[in-house]
């Protein structure tokens, strides 16, 4: 199981569920520990590029392995290099907030690009955050539409109620692409 590795609590989306955004800070010096595997998260960690190759040099040294956690409204293509050439990268985890709950059609654009880039690829997942204002059809509709091989649920709100049942239902709808469970009760 990945650790949660939050490098910033700064994010310039403004998606409207979120608590990291642009009164954030990077941290500084993240607690990594050797021989562990890592979800690089926060906020965003592709908003201070500097610091998410120092952090990616961290693991390296620790011999740590990581995944990336981005919501996908920066350009991804930006650190493709670094991230195919690092040997402890083990793939890339691109959040859906943008489509389902931010309104700019700028940001959006960028999601959009970043996944047709990313999304066919073995190791890149979808990730989805479940909650009160996300419907089952509008799910469903960014899966026919995305074709993910792999999708992360997340949940939010102290806990959807749906849940269960929705990844029950998405699993049995969608029997090609793997589900998993992701973060439960996220804040």
């Amino acid at each position: 199981m990945a650790i949660p590795l939050i490098i910033s609590t700064y994010c310039s989306a403004g998606c409207n569920h979120c608590p990291f955004n642009k009164a954030g800070t990077k941290i500084k010096n993240p607690e990594i520990n050797d021989k562990e595997i890592y979800i690089i998260t926060g906020g965003e960690p592709l908003e201070d590029l500097t610091h998410l190759r120092n952090v990616i040099k961290q693991l390296q040294s620790k011999n740590a392995y990581f995944r990336l956690a981005t919501g996908g409204h920066i350009r991804i293509a930006s650190i493709h290099n670094l991230l195919s050439n690092t040997s402890n990268y083990l793939g890339i985890n691109i959040g859906t907030d943008i489509l389902l709950r931010n309104d700019s059609t700028d940001l959006q654009k960028i999601w959009l690009e970043n996944w047709g880039l990313y999304g066919k690829l073995s190791n890149t997942w979808l990730t989805i955050t479940l909650s009160y204002d996300i419907e089952l059809p509008t799910i469903e509709k960014l899966i026919t539409e995305t074709k993910p091989r792999k999708v992360l649920l997340n949940e939010i709100e102290d806990g959807f109620k749906d849940y269960i049942k929705y990844f029950h239902l998405l699993k049995t709808k969608f029997p090609l692409i793997t589900f998993i469970e992701g973060y439960r009760n996220e804040t």
